[in-house]
């Protein structure tokens, strides 16, 4: 048997994992989000995904707005956890907490903005407790009628260049890797965590949507794509990406690849 040449810089491959899913932890990441975090966190508990119970770990990065109080006050009431990062330090950095002190068996990044519903749980959960997949994306473009999956009323110029850019990028990462993914990069980036027991996280910033795919790719663990809601926020609502953090993107698919 001729035994095939392992790829230069490859990860460790991992196999199927032996434990059973008794627990989805969903890390929150909130950052100036007083108007929609309640309703995330009441979302998210509200959830059985696969009829198993949910770990609802919020961390908050001291915002400027009244979303630390908000979560400080939720949380004698309801059933979450909370960290209190004393400086914001990148979304990146509050995931990374998060997956630190998360406790189930699959993982479930959630924004607190809700551009993306609590309600796909189930969806993205199944496939893996059903051993279908160790790793589930929430396609926010499999999930619509159109490709221009962002829609911000009265900018049809900005409508315009964020879609565009996002196919681009997506054809980008798919050239890379060697994937044909519809949507890289999705928040929801749904996974079982022995797939990613042998994975150091080390990104801070937006560059952690790419570290988390680019590595559990290059282990060997392919993402299953399902289809998932998608309501776009403007700048003006709050949305918090910007060029920049295109470009750190972009950057980190360069660099976890090489």
């Amino acid at each position: 048997m001729v035994e095939e040449e392992p790829e230069a810089n490859a990860l460790p491959k991992v196999s199927q994992p032996v434990r059973p899913v008794t627990k989805v932890s969903v890390i929150i990441p909130a950052y100036n989000e007083a108007g929609s975090v309640e309703g995330c966190i009441r979302g998210v508990l509200a959830q059985r995904p696969a009829g198993l119970p949910i770990e609802a770990i919020v961390v908050e990065s001291n915002s400027k707005d009244d979303t630390r109080r908000i979560v400080t006050e939720l949380a004698k009431d309801l059933p979450i956890r909370i960290i209190l990062e004393e400086t914001p330090r990148g979304k990146g950095s509050a995931v990374r907490k998060g997956l630190a002190a998360a406790t189930g068996e699959v993982v479930i990044i959630q924004d607190a903005d809700l551009e993306y519903s609590p309600n796909d749980y189930d969806k993205l959960v199944r496939p893996i407790v059903d051993g279908e997949a160790l790793f589930v994306l929430g396609s926010r473009v499999l999930g619509a009628e159109h490709w221009a999956i962002r829609k911000f009323e009265g900018h049809p110029g900005r409508e315009l260049l964020f879609n565009a850019g996002g196919q681009v990028v997506n054809g980008f990462f798919n050239l890379l890797y060697g994937t044909h993914l519809t949507d890289q990069a999705t928040m929801f980036k749904v996974f079982h965590v022995d797939a990613a027991k042998s994975i150091e996280w080390v990104s801070d910033s937006w560059d952690l949507d790419v570290e988390i795919i680019a590595k559990l790719v290059r282990q060997g663990v392919f993402p299953l794509e399902v289809p998932v809601q998608y309501r776009a926020r403007t700048g003006d609502e709050g949305k918090k990406m910007r060029l920049r953090d295109v470009l750190t993107v972009v950057n980190a698919m360069v660099r976890f690849r090489v």
